[in-house]
């Protein structure tokens, strides 16, 4: 009994005099596992400049081959007669004449300009060699003036005492009558001049408009054969009442005559959620996989977008635009493919090089103002960013650099669970839904 009471107060003993030399490291220990969640390293995400593509997906079907009108030309005036037309169905290449017009009437119009501008030209030269002969015929005369002013004034008679009254008064009045003459001689070669210069103003004028009509018949006469816009099926269309265009045919400029159907494009609509329709214009972008064929892709061109949004389904309170796209399509899957086929389309809106796209918990509001945090060392720098674009996810954003370090939240909040104030306006970009491409 004296023995077990000794043992155990020698393990008494033991475990005080351990506890007394371990209490540093127990301290360290529970304070370490009871530590507070806020003083947990602030994660973060290394930013990284990349090349991005910005898409917008939307859904729709095929409808058809692409249709290419063919009109006739549009001359400054009168109608036109077809001389000649290709046959309708026939597949004809790019470039190849297919309907020629009547230019007899445009052949003689430029026939009688020719002769106009020649006649102005005539009459130009004439009026250029009399008003030089005129001008030889007032030289002439104003010589002759000068000569009798000269020997008017030295003829005038002072000396009273010599010369009669008359004769003093005679030979003054001679001189101003030889210098009356004088004058009026320069003021008719001066008026003569311009009249002359007028009337070659004049005669310029009407060459000119004649000249301008030469190049309108020869315009006119160059445009009188029409050529196939691209290959494919040339397709008669109906003019007034069903009337068929054919040889003989009176048609005005503008007029559609026929129809071409590309057989290297196919065309399909596209319907682009109203909330999605940003950025999508005529121009754009656009890769399509094929419902009736997977893994199928081809790409195209949008062609056309709706001015307005429209509802298809009255169970569906969203709104569509309907995009009209052309796709480039091998001949081999051109005779495969019908109009109705289901289609998924991607349209490139945006791309950009070397751009940031961060999580939305790293950016922080703070005014009017959107910061992130970045971490240097062992510091946390705020920076000021712009937001660019953004999705539901993330933000493309402008203001950090790549290979920094950005924290996903806030290094000096504790982290809260907050309801978002949906009274409050949300950023023009939020909402948005796209599919970011990294090259």
């Amino acid at each position: 009994m004296k023995f077990k009471n000794a043992a155990l107060i020698l393990i008494i003993l033991a475990l005080g005099v351990t506890g007394f030399y371990m209490k540093n490291r127990a301290v360290t220990f529970v304070s370490a596992y009871f530590k507070p969640s806020t003083d947990d390293p602030i994660p973060t995400v290394r930013a990284m400049a990349k090349a991005y593509t910005l898409q917008v997906g939307a859904g729709g079907e095929l409808t058809g081959l692409e249709m290419k009108q063919v009109q006739a030309p549009r001359i400054p005036r009168g109608s036109l007669k077809i001389a000649w037309i290709e046959k309708e169905g026939t597949i004809v290449p790019a470039g190849v004449p297919i309907v020629r017009f009547d230019n007899s009437d445009a052949l003689l119009n430029l026939q009688q300009n020719q002769n106009t501008v020649a006649t102005y030209e005539s009459r130009i030269s004439k009026s250029r060699e009399d008003g030089r002969s005129q001008e030889e015929v007032f030289r002439i005369d104003r010589n002759a003036a000068e000569l009798d002013l000269n020997f008017s004034e030295r003829q005038i008679r002072e000396d009273e005492e010599i010369f009669s009254r008359w004769e003093i008064e005679e030979s003054i009045m001679s001189a101003a009558l030889a210098k009356y003459k004088k004058g009026n001689i320069e003021r008719k070669s001066t008026l003569n001049r311009t009249l002359s210069d007028a009337d070659l103003k004049i005669l310029g004028i009407e060459s000119q408009k004649a000249a301008a009509e030469v190049k309108l018949a020869q315009q006119t006469l160059s445009s009188l054969e029409v050529a196939s816009p691209v290959a494919g099926v040339v397709l008669y269309k109906r003019i007034g009442w069903g009337q068929m265009v054919g040889v003989g045919t009176e048609v005005w400029p503008g007029m559609p005559l026929l129809e071409i159907a590309d057989l290297d494009k196919f065309q399909g609509k596209l319907n682009v959620l109203e909330s999605d329709i940003a950025g999508i214009e005529p121009g754009k972008k656009v890769r399509v996989d094929l419902h009736s064929f997977p893994g199928y892709q081809v790409t195209g061109t949008v062609t056309k977008v709706a001015t307005a949004a429209q509802q298809f389904n009255r169970d569906d309170p969203r709104k569509y635009f309907v995009c009209d796209v052309v796709l480039d399509v091998p001949l081999d899957m051109m005779q495969r493919l019908k109009p109705g086929m289901k289609i998924r389309g991607e349209i490139q809106i945006a791309s950009r090089e070397n751009s940031i796209v961060q999580p939305k918990s790293a950016l922080i509001k703070k005014g009017s103002e959107f910061i992130v945090f970045v971490k240097k060392d062992d510091k946390y720098v705020e920076r000021k960013v712009r937001i660019v674009d953004g999705d539901y996810a993330f933000y493309l954003v402008e203001g950090v650099k790549g290979g920094e370090e950005v924290c996903l939240q806030h290094p000096f909040e504790k982290q809260k669970l907050r309801l978002p104030d949906f009274s409050a306006p949300s950023p023009a970009t939020q909402g948005r839904r796209f599919t970011v491409v990294f090259g």
